[in-house]
C-alpha cells in the first residue's frame, strides 16, 4: 500500500470549516485532518509539529529545492529572535506558534464552500460567518483570532506575521518526483560504493536522516570522530558512523588522505651468470659450498 497523498489530507479540513476553535485549535485541526487521511499522529502543539518535518524551510527554498510549494504542504507561523519562548525546546530551532496546511482549493472553492457550511442565515449572520472563516486562497488552519476554522491568504511566499516557514513530511506522499527523491534517496551500497575516510571537526556533528537541519536525527558524531564518507556534493556528505548511514554537513568533515598499500610485487630469487676465470670458479666453488654446510648443520 502506498503513502497516503498529501492533497488527500489536505481536502479533509473541507468539512470543519467553522468549527469553533475551542472545539479545534490548529494542532487539532491538522491531527484531526490527518486522521481522516488515514494517518494517525497525537503530538503536543504546532512546535512539536516543526520539529518533526523532515524538511522546513522558506516558501521560496521551498519553491527554488522542488518547483513548488506542494498541496499538503504544513505552513508554520515562526520566528527566532532570541526573546521568544521556546515551550520546553532548547535546540535554538525557534519557536513555531501556529500550524495549517496548504489546500488545492481555489478562493472560488473556498468562497462557495463556506457559503454552503453556513447554511440558511439572515444577512447579517451569514455576514458574520464569511468574515470569520474568510474567503482565502491557500491555506487551511483553525484561528484563534477568528475563533474557528478559517482559510487564509498564502500565495507560495512569505508574509510578514504570518505563514513564513514550509514542511513537508516524509510520511506523506507529495507527488512531486523532486520531494520523493528527497525523501527516497537511496544510501549508497556500503560494499560497492568508494569510501572515503573522514575526522569530524568544530565540534559535535548530527548525522541525519535527509539532507537538512530539520531532518530527524540518526546518530551524534563527537568532535575528532572517525567516519567513511560514500558522497558528497559540497553541501551535504554520505556519512557512515558505528554501522549506521545518513546525512551530514559537508564543512564539518576533515577528509583523510587515504592510505595507499604497497602494491609492488614481492621479490623473487633469480638466478646471475657470472664470467670468471677457472681457478678462481673452483677457489669459489668449495668456498659456497663449505659455508653451506657449515651455516646449515649439515654433518659430512
Amino acid at each position: 500500500m502506498g503513502k497516503v497523498t498529501a492533497k488527500m489530507v489536505s481536502l479533509q479540513g473541507d468539512k470543519y470549516i467553522g468549527q469553533p476553535y475551542s472545539q479545534m485549535d490548529c494542532q487539532a485541526l491538522v491531527e484531526k485532518m490527518l486522521a481522516d487521511a488515514g494517518v494517525r499522529m497525537d503530538l503536543a502543539g504546532s512546535n512539536a509539529w516543526f520539529r518533526k518535518m523532515t524538511w522546513v524551510g522558506t516558501p521560496e527554498d521551498c519553491k527554488r529545492l522542488f518547483g513548488e510549494v506542494p498541496v499538503g504542504a504544513f505552513l508554520f507561523i515562526w520566528k527566532q529572535d532570541g526573546g521568544e519562548v521556546q515551550r520546553g525546546y532548547t535546540d535554538g530551532k525557534g519557536n513555531a506558534t501556529h500550524i495549517g496546511v496548504k489546500t488545492g482549493r481555489t478562493q472560488e472553492d473556498m468562497q462557495k464552500m463556506i457559503l454552503a457550511q453556513a447554511g440558511t442565515h439572515s444577512p447579517a449572520q451569514l455576514a458574520d460567518f464569511t468574515a470569520r472563516t474568510g474567503f482565502g486562497d491557500g491555506a487551511i488552519h483553525s484561528s484563534s483570532s477568528r475563533g474557528c476554522v478559517c482559510t487564509s491568504a498564502f500565495h507560495d511566499k512569505s508574509i510578514n506575521g504570518g505563514w513564513n516557514r514550509v514542511g513537508l513530511w516524509e510520511v506523506l506522499d507529495y507527488e512531486n518526483p523532486k520531494i520523493d527523491q528527497f525523501f527516497g534517496e537511496p544510501l549508497p551500497d556500503e560494499e560497492t560504493a568508494s569510501m572515503t575516510n573522514a575526522k569530524v571537526i568544530g565540534g559535535a556533528l548530527m548525522l541525519r536522516r535527509a539532507k537538512s537541519t530539520g531532518a530527524a536525527i540518526v546518530a551524534r558524531m563527537p568532535d575528532g570522530a572517525q567516519v567513511t564518507v560514500s558522497d558528497n556534493d559540497g553541501a551535504w556528505a554520505t556519512v557512515t558512523y558505528n554501522g549506521q548511514t545518513g546525512y551530514a554537513m559537508s564543512r564539518y568533515l576533515e577528509i583523510q588522505a587515504d592510505i595507499q598499500e604497497d602494491t609492488a610485487p614481492p621479490e623473487t630469487e633469480e638466478s646471475i651468470t657470472l664470467t670468471i676465470p677457472k681457478q678462481a670458479a673452483y677457489y669459489l666453488y668449495y668456498a659456497l659450498g663449505s659455508a653451506i654446510s657449515e651455516g646449515s648443520g649439515a654433518v659430512g
